[in-house]
């Protein structure tokens, strides 16, 4: 195996049990009902003969699948270009999944109804306790110390433009 190949796949096998520790230290493995699924589809993806476990080929293995989805040339390095399209793909066919979990009736487009709807079921599963009122209360029960760390768990893009 080509040594850039060999670190690729070496990365990929050490970050893919990192994230999901992570995640599951940090009550993420919930998709899109009470966490991110990232960690989950990963570990999902990773775990070919679905015993729910991930062993040390199958990180392997995934490794070297998507290592093959970037290298779009074949040669078998991956250059600036490749990895920045795999990169820009991967992201595109995320923004797709939510987008299509937030279009609650499939239509294709995220009405202001939706909209609203989507802002409802969030501050639900926020409001902990069910009195209508989001507190520090909440917070302390989703296991943040603030409203500010509760925001940022919800919108994390929000605090990249401040």
């Amino acid at each position: 195996m080509h040594p850039k190949t060999l670190a690729l796949v070496l990365a990929a096998t050490l970050a893919l049990p990192l994230a999901a520790t992570s995640a599951i230290a940090h009550g993420h493995m919930g998709g899109h009902k009470g966490g991110h699924g990232w960690a989950k589809a990963a570990m999902t993806a990773a775990d070919a003969d679905k015993d729910g476990k991930v062993t040390l080929e199958e990180a392997k293995a995934l490794g070297a699948e998507r290592f093959k989805a970037a290298d779009a040339d074949g040669d078998g390095n991956m250059t600036p270009e490749e990895f920045a399209n795999y990169v820009e793909q991967r992201r595109a066919e995320r923004m797709k999944r939510h987008f299509d979990r937030q279009d609650l009736n499939g239509d294709g487009v995220i009405s202001e109804s939706e909209f609203a709807d989507l802002a409802t079921m969030r501050f639900g599963r926020m409001d902990r306790n069910r009195d209508g009122v989001l507190s520090a209360e909440d917070a302390r029960r989703h296991g943040m110390k603030n409203m500010k760390e509760m925001h940022e768990k919800h919108h994390p893009d929000d605090s990249k433009s401040e």
